[in-house]
């Protein structure tokens, strides 16, 4: 078990104690930064609160000890819509369309993110949930007919989709998007 707390009993900043279990790991260090932004969004989602000071089950995510969140009225972008896979940096478009148009179809209910992707041989359903000019979701599915998990974030930069997808313990692809018309 890590070492939570510090001298004189302060705890240790959430974002440190990410960072020493990624480097106890060997990851990537883009896991490592995958990882920290998606624990940062989490800190400001509780409203910066210590999952030490917490108590379990809001640590475990099964409670939202602020109430910030409600309290504010957050203004979502609509990422409802069929996005076709216009390129990609990890994969030549030969590989994007193995199995048939690669897209990614999301519907989104307010903060609740679903869909479903289909790219080269790599295909899933995803969940997550909006912020203002991106998601994160969790995904499940298969890549080259072997069962993927993992998890990712889809943001807007202009008129496109960046769609990553972060697989457990494996790789981690990018592909851009445009809004299918």
């Amino acid at each position: 078990m890590p070492e939570v707390l510090r001298e004189g009993g302060r705890p240790k900043k959430l974002l440190t104690l990410v960072r020493e279990a990624i480097r106890r790991r060997h990851m990537s260090g883009h896991t490592e930064e995958s990882r920290v932004s998606g624990t940062r969004r989490y800190i400001y989602c509780h409203g910066k609160c210590h999952p030490a000071t917490m108590g379990k089950p809001a640590a475990e995510g099964k409670v939202i000890t602020s109430t910030r969140r409600s309290d504010r009225e957050e203004n979502f972008v609509d990422f409802t819509g069929t996005w076709d896979v216009v390129s990609s940096p990890d994969f030549d478009d030969e590989y994007l369309r193995l199995g048939g148009a690669p897209c990614v179809t999301i519907r989104q209910n307010g903060e609740f993110v679903k869909g479903e992707y289909r790219i080269g041989v790599m295909s899933g359903t995803i969940n997550g949930g909006a912020h203002s000019d991106f998601f994160d979701f969790d995904f499940e599915g298969n890549d080259e007919m072997e069962e993927a998990f993992g998890e990712g974030e889809a943001t807007l930069e202009g008129e496109r989709l960046i769609f990553e997808l972060w697989h457990y313990h494996g790789d981690e692809y990018t592909f851009v998007c445009e809004r299918r018309e």
